[in-house]
């Protein structure tokens, strides 16, 4: 089913400010990462769910989540670049999967470019 794509991307707040997290621990601060999938509705139509693995340093994290929601709010460590193996799930039992690196640059902390959120896991 080529017509589908997985799609990610930093969550950012209504402002464009990156969005993230600060464990109580006082170890790396975590960012939300949005995953969904991106086709044509007769094609999302056949979709039951997605699910994902993000290899983050040493461990890799699975979560699934439906087709047609926009975003998948998910803390992650910051890192950079990871890689994301993506599985989608179709209604007919079969699979397609789609693997690729996550990159991203976070904005310079002029003060304006980040908003702290509460650390979920979801």
């Amino acid at each position: 089913m080529s017509s589908l794509f997985v799609r990610s991307q930093l969550i950012r707040d209504g402002e464009g400010r990156v969005r993230y997290a600060r464990p109580e621990d006082g170890t790396l601060d975590h960012y939300q990462l949005g995953v969904w999938i991106e086709g044509p509705d007769r094609y999302l139509d056949r979709v039951a769910y997605g699910s994902m693995c993000c290899a983050l340093r040493s461990s890799s994290h699975t979560h699934s989540f439906e087709p047609h929601k926009q975003v998948l709010n998910k803390v992650l460590d910051g890192g950079g670049m990871f890689m994301i193996s993506a599985t989608i799930h179709f209604t007919d039992g079969s699979k397609e999967t789609q693997e690729y690196f996550f990159a991203y640059e976070l904005p310079p902390d002029d003060g304006t470019n980040y908003v702290r959120t509460s650390l979920r896991r979801s």
